[in-house]
């Protein structure tokens, strides 16, 4: 019996991929409660390969944990991208595969999502071989098994490379830089739920399936290549199949499959199938005569069996009955979406008004996207070139260090200058006006990050960082009668005065704060009336 079933929702084959996964992952934690967090940050990549139009992009994250997506900010105008984000997902199924693809979001055509590279894995690895992937064995690339973290936490960070959608260039695509923590935290604490937004059909979760076993594979000439390598051949001289039952209906009915919904009194009625009596193979398992092959390999073995399941429908009659039977559960399906329509059951449908709604939020979006990467490229960049920002790369290791000497939103304006100017002449500035912009300021190592707001916005598409090396600077000025801070970037040929922010819009240091860490980073300071 081949039957697609559902049950409480669940379909049988995803369900019993689930189960096999979990015993794996059980027989390691060996009674630890099991993982239900995972945070996944997306640190920096290098070496991106932008359209061959292109020479150079504005790269995005999008990370894919079944149906539920998130993305990180978009870089501008970089091969080598810094983000740092965190993206944190609910899972406890340790059957997923999580994808993280890269996208440019000034993609040619206008798509905003030209494909770049992406790299996958099958998350039950993050609990007994975080090894088992793609990934760049050096001394960047640490494990967390169980027992190593204090949190719990199982998994690795370090970098991993790209590849193309058919899973070649491996590498030649670009890498980037991970850090992935699957641990256990009180259900309480779970910023989301588990509970999807509407219930999936058996196809729809079949089809989650097969995707998922895409990327699980990769490329259909490596899996073929792998079969056909397999250290088995086979010589069977006949293949007989009896009274098999095709259960197709259930995989369009919706949401529970007929025996279920029938069900009455504990009595299970029959449902519809399309019978397999007999079927006989006796000469597609066999190498051909004269070939003086032993056998065939693994590849032509499933091959021919399906050639064969085929051929005896076509010749049985059986393929009128099955498309019956997927005719009829598709239009019970609709009938039963369309009846939760009228219920005004929205949770379980995809049409009505949350279908529309939907819709119309895509559409909002996308519109809004574009506008701001129109933007972007025909006014803030011109404005950040002005203003002297330089956004956070790959190479700027500063960014990656926890500790933070100092932070806070300031009020920030830069104007150039070539010429090496006294003290007096940079006080002096400090009476003239200026478009100052608030920022959020943090001090690390010897680099100074500031952008626009703390956290991104979620509506907002760029989340660019700018940096002003603290080696750069060949004198800093403190005016205690403007309040202000007078950064003499030389190097850099500009001049960057910053202000007590005016505004109340949070965190906030003293002007004096600043400026003494400045003095304790190495800068020439000087305090003047």
């Amino acid at each position: 019996m081949v039957n697609f079933q559902m049950y409480d929702g669940k379909f049988n084959i995803n369900e019993f991929t689930r189960l096999l996964a979990v015993g794996e992952a059980e027989s390691v934690l060996k009674g630890d409660p099991f993982p239900n967090q995972l945070t996944c940050e997306i640190i920096r990549a290098k070496n991106l390969k932008p359209h061959r139009l292109k020479k150079s992009c504005d790269p995005y994250v999008v990370v894919r944990v079944r149906r539920n997506v998130k993305n990180t900010g978009t870089q501008n105008e970089t091969r080598n991208p810094m983000w740092k984000e965190k993206l944190i997902f609910n899972l406890d199924d340790p059957s997923v595969v999580m994808e993280i693809a890269v996208y440019d979001r000034d993609a040619p055509d206008g798509s905003q999502r030209a494909f770049l590279g992406h790299w996958a894995m099958t998350t039950k690895y993050l609990i007994y071989n975080p090894t088992f992937t793609f990934h760049v064995d050096n001394k960047d690339f640490k494990t967390y098994y169980r027992g190593d973290r204090e949190d719990g936490a199982l998994g690795f960070e370090g970098w991993v490379p790209l590849a193309s959608k058919g899973w070649e260039e491996v590498g030649d695509r670009g890498h980037i830089q991970i850090r992935l923590l699957w641990q256990h935290v009180d259900p309480s604490e779970l910023t989301d739920t588990f509970v999807e937004r509407r219930k999936y059909t058996a196809l729809e979760q079949l089809t989650q399936q097969s995707q998922e076993d895409k990327l699980r594979f990769g490329a259909w000439s490596r899996l073929r290549h792998w079969l056909n390598h397999e250290p088995f051949c086979y010589d069977v001289q006949r293949f007989t199949v009896r009274r098999t039952r095709f259960y197709l209906q259930d995989l369009f009915r919706g949401y529970k499959g007929k025996p279920e919904m029938l069900r009455k009194n504990d009595k299970l009625y029959q449902c519809d199938y399309v019978p397999i009596n007999f079927l006989e193979i006796t000469d597609r398992f066999r190498p051909k005569p004269g070939s003086g092959d032993i056998g065939i390999t693994t590849y032509h073995v499933f091959v021919n069996f399906f050639l064969g399941l085929v051929f005896k429908f076509l010749r049985g009659g059986k393929l009128g009955k099955a498309f019956a039977q997927i005719m009829a559960g598709g239009v019970f399906g609709m009938g039963i979406n369309f009846a939760n329509v009228f219920r005004g059951d929205f949770q379980n449908t995809t049409v009505g008004p949350q279908g529309i709604k939907d819709a119309a939020a895509g559409i909002a979006k996308a519109t809004s996207t574009g506008l701001q990467v129109l933007n972007q490229k025909t006014t803030k960049n011109a404005a950040n070139k002005r203003q002297f920002k330089t956004p956070v790369d790959a190479s700027d290791t500063d960014f990656l260090m926890d500790e933070i000497d100092v932070s806070g939103y300031l009020d920030r304006h830069a104007v150039g200058n070539k010429e090496n100017l006294t003290v007096e002449k940079l006080g002096a500035m400090a009476k003239k006006s200026g478009s100052f912009k608030t920022n959020y300021f943090e001090l690390k190592g010897q680099s100074l990050f500031f952008r626009q707001n703390k956290e991104k916005p979620e509506s907002k598409v760029y989340a660019l960082t700018y940096k002003t090396r603290l080696l750069d600077v060949s004198t800093a000025v403190y005016c205690r009668s403007q309040q202000e801070i007078i950064l003499n970037v030389q190097a850099e040929n500009h001049i960057i005065r910053l202000r007590k922010c005016k505004n109340n819009v949070g965190e906030t240091k003293s002007l004096q704060a600043w400026f003494q860490v400045f003095a304790e980073k190495g800068i020439p300071c000087t305090e003047i009336p």
